[in-house]
């Protein structure tokens, strides 16, 4: 009976905090989100900050380090916002200037029979108007983005100076956290530190590395191959490695196909379908090493957890959900929230 009872409190108790945590990322993110990343940041170089203030003040030594790297990284998020920008108001012109009613009347499938070229094309005829519908209110939201000026401007701002004065006062503000917790609440508290610290941070980074290493690839295939708008192609295309069972191949072999087959186009077929074949080889030789050991979730847990959290939160509820997944499954196997019995070799 006090094991039921037990797991009973558990449940609720964990439950509650997992409610509060979709609460405070559905309306608290983003709003602290200026904060959040200061302390982030902070978090990330105090052990820099704390061995150059030994010789100087904090102040400064927070001043040499934080600011720089902040300098950097908007310059080239400046660099690059203004090339995409370019490209998506280029592309959207191109989408809305094209009659790709006429483009469908020019492809010519000789291997196939003709009635099952009509109903093809009547396919594609009637889900063309919402692909060009969802092309082009997907490159207006992001001219949209890439417009707003003046709230890019104030957010950043915040974020630095708030990083900064998070760096400045780092060493203060655990100790101030910890004492507004009581000690179970305390010992979550470096609980959660330890799991985020020694798992997740390790995984963002690696995914992170394969991220740009993956852009990388496209980019320099898509600019030898001269294809068009190739900074929001190699974006968008690298992110759907992020997807479990989806790759970059599953993109460009289809596409190189139809380049090749359908357009004629055999160049920039046989090209596309190369890069494929490059990208999976370098992945599959850069993968063990930059991510060690896997996610720790099945591929269907992971599809879950991603559509649960675009379906509650949005599209930062993709990353976030299956980082909580990963946590409920780690206190499972922990004994402290026993809610399944896993395998050995459960992941």
């Amino acid at each position: 009976m006090k094991k039921k009872l037990h797991f009973l409190v558990n449940i609720a108790y964990y439950g509650a905090l997992a409610l509060l945590i979709v609460l405070a990322v559905r309306y608290l993110v983003p709003v602290l989100l200026p904060f959040l990343l200061g302390f982030f940041v902070a978090s990330a170089f105090n052990s820099l900050v704390s061995k150059l203030s030994r010789y100087r003040k904090r102040a400064f030594a927070a001043a040499v380090v934080i600011l720089p790297f902040w300098g950097v990284l908007l310059f080239l998020l400046w660099k690059a916002g203004a090339l995409f920008y370019r490209e998506a108001a280029e592309l959207l012109e191109w989408i809305q200037h094209t009659d790709f009613q006429e483009i469908l009347s020019r492809i010519s499938l000789p291997f196939l029979e003709e009635d099952t070229i009509q109903w093809l094309t009547q396919r594609a005829e009637d889900l063309l108007p919402a692909l060009v519908d969802l092309a082009r209110t997907g490159l207006m939201s992001l001219l949209d983005l890439l417009m707003g000026i003046p709230d890019a401007l104030i957010f950043s701002f915040v974020t630095v100076f708030s990083s900064y004065l998070l760096s400045v006062k780092y060493p203060q503000i655990e100790p101030f956290l910890l004492r507004q917790m009581s000690a179970r609440l305390q010992t979550e508290y470096y609980d959660v530190k330890e799991f985020l610290l020694r798992k997740i941070f390790r995984i963002l980074r690696a995914y992170g590395i394969m991220l740009v290493l993956n852009y990388a690839q496209l980019l320099i295939g898509f600019w030898v191959l001269n294809v068009s708008y190739p900074l929001i192609l190699a974006a968008v295309i690298a992110l759907f490695d992020l997807l479990p069972y989806v790759g970059i191949p599953s993109i460009l072999v289809p596409w190189g196909l139809i380049e090749w087959f359908v357009f004629s186009d055999s160049s920039l077929g046989i090209g596309l379908i190369v890069l494929a074949v490059i990208v999976f080889l370098i992945r599959e030789l850069a993968e063990p090493r930059v991510m060690g050991k896997n996610l720790g979730l099945s591929p269907l847990m992971s599809l879950l957890s991603i559509y649960l959290g675009m379906k509650l939160i949005g599209f930062f509820g993709a990353f976030l959900f299956p980082l909580l997944f990963l946590f409920v499954k780690e206190w499972n196997d922990s004994g402290r929230l026993p809610l399944w019995k896993s395998a050995p070799d459960d992941s």
